[in-house]
């Protein structure tokens, strides 16, 4: 058990955006905080966040690539998020 642990913690430091779950989302979180991306408001290009790890308001992507997409919007907003795993 310890083998498997080990080897999948070093698997997923060296892939952490390809390693895959079924289980997991990804969300885009602010970074240095605890706000996640809820929406885009007003003329749909400003991002808006709500707090809290578990708020249900929070958008949830099933792939990185999905989350990817996104993040490239709030990038170009100026903010500085980046893409969490959910379970």
């Amino acid at each position: 058990r310890d083998y498997f642990t080990t080897i999948s913690k070093i698997r997923l430091d060296i892939h952490p955006l390809t390693w895959y779950n079924t289980h997991m989302k990804y969300a885009i979180r602010h970074i240095g905080s605890s706000e996640f991306l809820s929406g885009f408001m007003g003329d749909n290009i400003t991002p808006s966040w709500v707090q809290g790890w578990d708020h249900p308001d929070m958008l949830l992507y099933p792939t990185v690539e999905e989350a990817l997409q996104v993040l490239e919007l709030v990038v170009a907003d100026g903010f500085m998020p980046l893409i969490e795993e959910i379970k």
